[in-house]
């Protein structure tokens, strides 16, 4: 996991820091110097003047699919959204997300948990089933928070 912390960091995150650098600069060359523009960043992004409001669901722990109940998969999941009720909103729907959270991560076997970017896919996977769940689209972004396979 260090190694791969790394090679993100290296070849992913940092060229790509460089770049929103190196545009901001060349956009804000003719701005004064206290106008430069930030780099859009999705972790401290604040949409319409609304702060990001994390809620945690409990861990989730399924079999992983076509491994006869000999594996399983645990996740941690934290839901991100702006609405004033986002909080409120998760809560009072907490069983059913973690239901539907269960429902997609039991379907997961071990190679579609071993495949490249697994933890995108199944980011993507639950942040549809949710929104459609509440019926609207109030979860922004899903973190996960920590994930292993026994």
């Amino acid at each position: 996991m260090p190694a791969l912390a790394y090679a993100t960091t290296q070849f992913i995150l940092l060229p790509k820091i460089k770049q929103a650098m190196t545009q901001g600069a060349a956009a804000g060359a003719d701005e004064p110097a206290s106008a430069a523009p930030k780099a859009k960043d999705a972790a401290s992004t604040v949409a319409a003047g609304k702060e990001k409001i994390l809620v945690p669901l409990p861990k989730i722990l399924v079999n992983v699919a076509g491994s006869m109940m000999t594996r399983y998969l645990t996740m941690g999941i934290t839901l991100v959204g702006n609405t004033p009720d986002f909080k409120e909103r998760i809560t009072k729907n907490q069983d059913q997300l973690k239901s539907l959270a269960n429902g997609v991560l039991m379907t997961k076997t071990l190679t579609d948990l071993e495949k490249p970017g697994a933890s995108n896919i199944i980011r993507s996977e639950l942040l549809a089933v949710f929104n459609n769940a509440l019926g609207a689209p109030i979860i922004q972004d899903i973190y996960i928070t920590d994930q292993a396979v026994q």
